[in-house]
């Protein structure tokens, strides 16, 4: 945790006088914006060119997200820009490809991991052999995606992660990786 800490102190915030600014500094039609949804800490536009705008609450998600700006980890959605105006925080990041079929998965993936009393967070932890009826290679690439983000939050210093299907999505090559990266210990 002290990596972050210290990682974070090096990253300037960049600060905008106006949404307006912010808007042009990153190269935003505020008229192309879509909404996507709104979740825990914030809401999310798609800025319609493989990017999303998140305004977002938390200071945590926000420091993470600075975090990742200057370190990609390539688990979790890439972070292109973070910034406070008027003291709202915003973050633009990389959009995934979400669909019903991760939600399926991950749903799977729990049914599994609940007979060896696991959450998805020590999935690494899994005993394959104990899996009636085996695992399909199909959910064992899912399941090993998912041992992937565990690991990238770890690298993090997050070991309370908030994986769940509405935070995960596939990258424009095909890799499952995590968005709306947060601490549920904080």
């Amino acid at each position: 945790m002290k990596h972050i800490k210290a990682t974070l102190i090096k990253t300037a915030v960049e600060k905008y006088a106006s949404l307006e600014d912010f808007y042009v500094a990153n190269n935003i039609d505020e008229d192309e914006l879509y909404y996507l949804g709104k979740g825990d800490f914030g809401v999310a536009y798609s800025i319609g060119d493989g990017r999303v705008l998140k305004k977002t609450t938390s200071v945590n998600e926000f420091n993470i997200a600075q975090k990742l700006q200057s370190s990609h980890i390539d688990v979790f959605a890439k972070v292109y820009a973070t910034a406070v105006v008027d003291n709202d925080k915003y973050i633009i990041l990389e959009e995934l490809e979400t669909d019903s079929v991760i939600e399926d998965k991950f749903y799977e993936v729990l049914s599994i991991l609940e007979p060896q009393g696991l959450s998805v967070q020590y999935i690494e932890y899994l005993d394959e052999d104990e899996v009636d009826g085996g695992i399909s290679p199909e959910m064992q690439k899912f399941i090993d995606a998912l041992c992937s983000i565990v690991s990238g939050y770890r690298r993090l210093g997050i070991e309370a992660s908030d994986i769940r299907p509405e935070n995960l999505g596939y990258g424009s090559k095909g890799v499952l990786k995590a968005f709306d990266i947060d601490d549920k210990a904080r």
